[in-house]
This record gives structure tokens, sequence and C-alpha cells, in this order.
């Protein structure tokens, strides 16, 4: 059983000192968390974020760091939009000279209750589908400019080159309330599942990292540290049988591949919120 405590999830911690690291979604939440944790173990990172404040704040944790910790900059991106993405990239090689490690954690919740149609003028109105654009074509979006920009950079030592996508539990169930946030994980689940030889092909590794809670439920800074622990773990695993994994936290602390724990049932009870299928 793969299994990784706490302890272990930073054994590979020098595989990221001069890496250039780029970040969606780098400006709060479990994002942010990684983007410092980069910074701390001497990585370069490139936030991506439409929340100004936010990312230059933690521009600023990291011109704070010790010598020898890496460099950030930050642009303003809607991963929902194509344009803006491109422009991210291309700012991380123009600052940097390349990407090793993309980190898709841009997410958001749900953002209108689907069991409740809204009415105007006495017709249905259009849904809300921003939580499917920002979860799932967001991080689509980022993986097909992963796929593109990263074989351009050549690393001097060893290769590192790997996708991380930020995912929920929810992506295995069914949860009642949150139809288009677990519909956007359900297909992100796919989607990782689906681009790992395509990515492999091109010396490319990707990984999910699945949080127990989604964004605005239950969601702590202890949880948004554990999560940005196991992104910085995938990103750095030399392992190449760890290629595709999809880990996720563990109630007592590290992470485990969570198709073993649900081949186990070692997960434990779903989250109190939810009607578990």
């Amino acid at each position: 059983m793969t299994r990784i405590s706490n302890d272990e999830l930073f054994q590979h911690a020098a595989r990221a000192r001069g890496r250039v690291v780029l970040v969606t979604g780098g400006a709060a939440g479990p994002s942010r968390d990684a983007a410092l944790m980069f910074a701390t173990k001497g990585a370069n990172v490139v936030i991506g974020d439409i929340y100004q404040t936010g990312a230059q704040g933690i521009v600023d944790a990291i011109k704070k760091l010790p010598p020898g910790s890496g460099k950030a900059i930050w642009k303003r991106c809607d991963v929902t939009i194509w344009e803006d993405q491109v422009s991210l990239f291309e700012s991380a090689m123009k600052a940097f000279g390349g990407i090793d490690i993309v980190i898709a954690g841009a997410r958001v919740g749900e953002t209108q209750g689907f069991g409740t149609p809204q009415i105007a003028d006495g017709k249905p109105v259009k849904p809300d589908l921003k939580t499917l654009h920002v979860n799932l074509n967001g991080a689509i979006y980022t993986t097909q400019l992963a796929l593109h920009y990263l074989p351009k950079t050549r690393s001097p030592t060893e290769p590192l080159k790997y996708v991380v996508l930020l995912g929920f539990l929810a992506s295995w169930d069914a949860h009642p309330d949150q139809e288009i946030f677990v519909t956007s994980q359900h297909g992100l689940l796919g989607f990782a599942r689906s681009t790992k030889p395509v990515l492999t092909v091109n010396g490319i590794r990707i990984a999910t990292v699945q949080s127990t809670s989604p964004p605005g439920m239950g969601d702590t800074d202890s949880t948004f540290k554990k999560t940005a622990n196991a992104m910085f773990f995938c990103a750095t695993n030399p392992d190449p049988k760890a290629n595709g994994s999809v880990w996720a936290l563990l109630h007592h602390g590290g992470i485990q591949r969570m198709e073993e724990a649900q081949e186990r049932g070692s997960l434990g009870a779903p989250p109190a919120y939810t009607d578990h299928y």
C-alpha cells in the first residue's frame, strides 16, 4: 500500500531548487501555500490569478524569504480565458527562461444551486457554469499549454517535468447540492487519466491531489497547507511508477494513492455535509 507520511513529503525537496514553477490560482488557498513552499525550497514561481491583492501579497512574502530562496512574479490571469493563460506562460518563459512544473490550482465552488432554476420573464435562465469553466476548462487549458511549453525547457541536470492538478474527493462520488462542482471534479479525474499517455510521450508526468473540502466549505489553513505539501511531493517525486497517480489527504496526516484507498476502504467516512451514495 502506497502511503506517504508527513515527514516523507519533502524527501525530494532538493529537486525543486532552481526550477521554475507556474501556479494558477496562486493568490489564495492551497495553491498560494504551494507557491510559497516551492519558493522556500529554492524554486522560482510564476503566479497567475485574477486577485491582485492576494497575488501581490504572496510575491511580497516570497521576497522576504531568506537568501537562497526562489523569486516570484505574478500576472493577472483568468484561467477561463485562453489568451490570458498563453500570456501567463509567455511571461514565465520571458522572466525565467523556461517552465519545469505546472500546478493547475485555480478552482471555485458551486456558484448556483442547480436544483432551483432561475426564472426571468417567466422563463428559465441559462445556468451559471462558472464552476465548470474554472475547474475543468481552465485545467484543460493549463495542461494543453504545459504540453507545449514544458518540453521547450532543457534542464542542465536531471529532467523534472510535471503537471499537478488540484482536485477534490468528490470525483469518486455523488454529492447532492454540489452538482456542477462534482461534475467538474469527475471531469478533471477523467482528463488526468486520459492525458497521461500523451504527456508521458513528451517527457511530462502528471498527478492529481484531491483535497477533502470543496472551496468555501470546511477549508482551513491547516487543510490548505496539507494540500500544498502533497502537491509539492507530487511535483518532486522521482518515482516513474507514480506517474498518473491520484493522491488523497489522509485524516491522520500524509497522503495515499487514491486507487488503493478506494479498494481497501481506508479513507474513512465522507465529510458530514454530503449525502454519500
